[in-house]
């Protein structure tokens, strides 16, 4: 299934090089769902890092040489179609059909999207720390100033309530370093982080926005007080070596 996906994904992007073609984007999209859910070979994570080897080397193969800008245009709109819901519907005769459900809510509670722009944007962080010449990051960083419709999709979600994951959200601003951010909407997204217990999105928030006065005090407290001991600890190391490289 994985070897079909990526000779499919490919002959897709090479027949389409003129223009990024949203409809193509939508069918790589399409495809991504369709292999992840239809795949009997896999279980549990192992499917998840089957998909994301895959991806990553279609990702290599279609990032080399003169396709390379063209290829991360047409890879943002990827990510961002699956980074939104309900699932890209674009019937062919290799579609597996979902489970039975009373109520389409239910089938895209099961064969969700999200957790696919995940896999995606890991894809793409392997192929740029893969890449010893940099050109892949100056490339993805290329993305992050210059590509309007990642930013405000980035903004959008970091600054308001939404059907976005902020999870999600985190780790396209930190691969894509779209850190021109207002404070508030930083902090915004901090709020709701440490609400929800979502340590590891918060840690590599603060993180990305490394200059931002961060309550450091009590967001240790907040994670002591969750009894996440780890993550705890984890801040803590992470800001003290933030503190030392500022000092330099």
């Amino acid at each position: 299934m994985q070897e079909h996906l990526a000779s499919e994904l490919v002959d897709l992007f090479h027949a389409h090089l003129d223009a990024v073609d949203i409809a193509v984007a939508d069918q790589w999209a399409h495809r991504i769902h369709s292999a992840f859910y239809c795949s009997q070979s896999t279980r549990g994570n192992n499917k998840f890092l089957a998909l994301e080897a895959t991806l990553a080397q279609v990702f290599t193969c279609l990032s080399i040489r003169a396709n390379a800008h063209f290829f991360w245009d047409f890879a943002v709109h990827v990510v961002l179609i699956l980074a939104r819901e309900p699932t890209p519907a674009v019937p062919d005769a290799d579609t597996c059909q979902p489970e039975a459900s009373t109520s389409k809510k239910g089938s895209r509670k099961r064969q969700p999207n999200v957790p696919l722009a995940f896999v995606a944007v890991n894809a793409l962080r392997k192929i740029v720390n893969l890449d010893e010449s940099r050109e892949q990051m100056e490339l993805c960083l290329l993305q992050g100033r210059h590509n309007e419709e990642l930013r405000a999709f980035c903004m959008r979600g970091l600054g308001a309530d939404s059907d976005v994951d902020l999870k999600l959200l985190v780790e396209l601003v930190g691969l894509f370093q779209i850190t021109d951010v207002d404070c508030e909407l930083v902090r915004k997204a901090l709020d709701h982080l440490l609400a929800s217990k979502s340590h590891a999105a918060l840690i590599k928030l603060c993180e990305t926005f490394a200059d931002v006065d961060w309550p450091f005090e009590s967001i240790v407290a907040s994670m002591v007080q969750a009894k996440d001991w780890t993550s705890a600890e984890l801040f803590v190391a992470i800001m003290r070596r933030l503190l030392v490289v500022a000092s330099r």
